[in-house]
């Protein structure tokens, strides 16, 4: 078993010594790295404002919420509002360990 902690010391020390590299990146470079997909977001935009429309946000109120996101953000809210948690998401687990802690500090 020492012989095996040994060697992946060994081999743990020798991957540190290896040389990094690294080079210059351009701001078109990264952005187009990150760029979403050219699909156009504009249909996502509008299901999700009726998505908060159907779930009782004022329709001038949901323009104005969807006009704040990002593309990424619209996109990832698209389709998935429904299994959102609406609100604060506090599980048993978290209640407990406040409880818990609570009572500790008194």
């Amino acid at each position: 078993m020492r012989y095996w902690g040994k060697l992946g010391l060994i081999g743990l020390l020798w991957l540190m010594l290896l040389p990094a590299q690294a080079g210059m990146v351009s701001t078109a470079e990264s952005a187009a790295q990150t760029a979403p997909p050219a699909v156009t977001i504009e249909p996502q935009r509008q299901r999700v404002a009726q998505e908060l429309v159907a779930r009782g946000v004022g329709p001038a109120e949901a323009a104005a919420r969807i006009a704040r996101m990002t593309d990424r953000q619209v996109a990832a809210l698209d389709g998935k509002l429904e299994t959102l948690p609406a609100g604060g998401d506090m599980s048993t687990t978290n209640l407990l360990l406040i409880i818990i802690i609570i009572i500790l500090l008194i």
